[in-house]
């Protein structure tokens, strides 16, 4: 069963501020609302029987997801769980933000599609008779209505199913769509970089946040340079020397990510590359959000323009017809 970033976000906020409040994690967790309440009580009652935060949160449940287990593990082993979960919980936020904002944004162009499906075919499917008065054959409507309407629907319906399953196929198809490709580029970047700050924050080891944090990307180019990069940091060597060996990453990225590893303001750096990505991906997707409406509006008003023309055109036909 999934959880929604609505409510893992809910989840991590209240638990995060039951444990500011001195109550235990398992109580914490447990009075907390939005996850699971079974799953949820066996974890608290394996913490109580002694097991460690990281062994619990390592084997979690599937709705967990992996990346927020390693944040909870290495912050449980620092100290620093509440900040943590804090974190957590405005990333989630954020990410059921972002899908309320793409959903809005495709209400009025699925709305005109099926306007469009709904017209169209009537058009197509009115007749005129010798006598010059129109025919209509309703059965032949709604076959084609579903002919449209059902190959949409199937498509809607496989995308949904790939994005709550996180498919890689959703991130290869906004990469090729104008608009959607600049908002994948900068929201993988954005989510990396926050991530690497809480994982480093909440004191996972360096190679550990770089290959947790390529996961939370969900770029497979980032995940592929972040394991490359995890292997290179194990031979004791720091990631800035090896940025600019992978294109994925800006250089305005590398810059302040090497500024921040010499200077010792990585965390301070990481959060400022957060909100720049975060600014363009929003930017992005407000750009794709306004001009894909229309354009979808531009061409079925074309297609109903030369459906009305045709239309009148019979319709004219038959009249002259009846003045022969």
């Amino acid at each position: 069963m999934g959880v929604s970033h609505k409510n893992l976000s809910r989840w991590y906020l209240q638990t995060g501020q039951n444990l500011d409040a001195g109550i235990s994690i398992g109580q914490a967790m447990q009075s907390a609302g939005g996850a699971p309440a079974e799953d949820v009580t066996v974890m608290a009652q394996q913490l109580q029987a002694g097991l460690s935060v990281d062994e619990v949160f390592k084997n979690a449940p599937s709705w967990l997801p992996q990346a927020d287990r390693f944040l909870i593990s290495a912050a449980g082993t620092s100290g620093r769980i509440p900040d943590a979960l804090k974190k957590l919980s405005e990333r989630h936020k954020l990410a059921a933000e972002n899908i309320s904002r793409t959903i809005f944004a495709t209400l009025y162009p699925l709305g005109v599609l099926h306007f469009g499906a709904l017209l169209f075919p009537i058009l197509d499917l009115v007749e005129f008779s010798e006598s010059g008065s129109m025919q209509f054959h309703p059965e032949d409507y709604l076959r084609n209505v579903l002919v449209f309407l059902l190959p949409l629907w199937a498509i809607l319906g496989t995308i949904i199913f790939l994005s709550r399953r996180r498919s890689p196929i959703i991130f290869h198809l906004m990469r090729t769509l104008p608009g959607l490709r600049g908002y994948s580029k900068s929201k993988s970047l954005a989510d990396f970089s926050f991530a690497l700050e809480s994982f480093l924050y909440a004191g996972a080891p360096m190679a550990e946040s770089w290959f947790a944090s390529g996961m939370v990307s969900g770029d497979p180019n980032v995940q592929n340079a972040s394991l490359q990069i995890t292997n290179q940091i194990k031979t004791g060597q720091p990631p800035g020397n090896y940025l600019t060996q992978y294109k994925v990453f800006p250089d305005e990225f590398v810059t302040l990510y090497r500024t921040g590893e010499q200077t010792g303001r990585l965390d301070a750096n990481l959060l400022l590359l957060n909100r720049q990505y975060q600014e363009k991906a929003d930017k992005s997707l407000s750009v794709a959000s306004t001009w894909y409406p229309k354009l979808i509006f531009l061409i079925i008003a074309i297609y109903a323009g030369i459906k009305m023309m045709a239309f009148y055109s019979q319709y004219l036909g038959g009249i002259l017809k009846m003045l022969e």
